[in-house]
């Protein structure tokens, strides 16, 4: 009794997760790499 657009819902939810994710890991990556000695 889900509407029909839930499934479509749920992928683009699921999708927007994975690219989030990749932007954060990315973002933590840089932070890292030009993070001043003592704030690492």
């Amino acid at each position: 009794m889900l509407s029909p657009g839930f499934g479509v819902a749920v992928a683009a939810y699921g999708i927007g997760g994975a690219l989030n994710a990749a932007f954060f890991a990315a973002t933590l990556a840089a932070r890292i790499e030009f993070a001043p000695r003592p704030a690492r």
